[in-house]
C-alpha cells in the first residue's frame, strides 16, 4: 500500500502510531542530518497518540527554514533541542516532543501524549517543565501549558486521560485511580 511518495507499507494491521513510527523511519533513512520531532519522535518512543494525523512525518533539520513537501513538514532544528537516539533512529527527547505536540494539536493530544510518557517513564513533569520555560516553543505556548498542568502518569490509556479531561470539567469531585477490592 501507497503510503506516501516512494514509502509502501506491508497490507497489514497498523495502529496510528506504529503507521507513523513506520512512515517516520523511512523518511530519516532517506535524511541522515534530520532528527524526528513533534508526533513523529513520539511515534519512535512508543507514546500513544491522539489526535495527530498520520501524515505529515515532522523531522526537525538544521541545513534549511521550514517547509513542507509531500508527507514531511521540515521544521527549524535549533542548537540546544534535546535529542536522543532509539535503536539507531533520531529524535528528540519526549519532553519536548510532547510539548511541540500541545502547541500545534492542543490540549487534549498533549495531555495524552504527556500522561502516555509519563506513565512509561519516559519523561518527568519537571522535564516537561523545564522545557517549557526553556522557551523552546514560538506558538502554542497557552495549550502546551495547559497540557502540562492536566498531565498526570497515573492514566494508563488515551481514553483514562480523555476521560479525565471530561470529568474534570463537571462540579464534584473524582479520583484517578481507585483501589476496588472485597468478595
Amino acid at each position: 500500500t501507497r503510503a506516501m511518495r516512494g514509502v509502501y507499507l506491508p497490507p497489514a494491521p497498523h495502529t496510528p502510531e506504529t503507521r507513523h513510527a513506520i512512515l517516520t523511519r523511512a523518511v530519516l533513512m532517506d535524511d541522515l542530518t534530520a532528527w524526528a520531532c513533534h508526533g513523529s519522535a513520539l511515534a519512535l518512543h512508543g507514546v500513544a497518540l491522539y489526535g495527530l494525523p498520520t501524515l505529515p512525518v515532522h523531522i526537525a533539520d538544521a541545513r534549511a527554514a521550514s517547509r513542507r513537501s509531500e508527507g514531511i513538514h521540515r521544521h527549524v532544528w535549533r542548537s540546544g533541542d534535546p535529542l536522543v537516539t532509539l535503536d539507531g533512529w533520531r529524535a528528540l527527547k519526549p519532553s519536548l516532543a510532547c510539548l511541540q505536540v500541545a502547541a500545534r494539536h492542543g490540549v487534549r493530544s498533549g495531555t495524552v501524549a504527556m500522561d502516555s510518557a509519563l506513565h512509561q517513564g519516559l519523561t518527568t513533569l519537571d522535564d516537561l517543565i523545564l522545557e517549557l520555560v526553556r522557551g523552546r516553543l514560538r506558538r502554542g505556548l497557552v495549550a502546551a501549558r495547559d497540557a502540562v498542568a492536566a498531565a498526570d502518569g497515573r492514566a494508563e490509556s488515551p481514553g483514562e486521560t480523555l476521560l479525565r479531561l471530561t470529568v474534570g470539567t463537571l462540579p464534584f469531585p473524582y479520583d484517578l485511580q481507585v483501589e476496588i477490592g472485597g468478595p
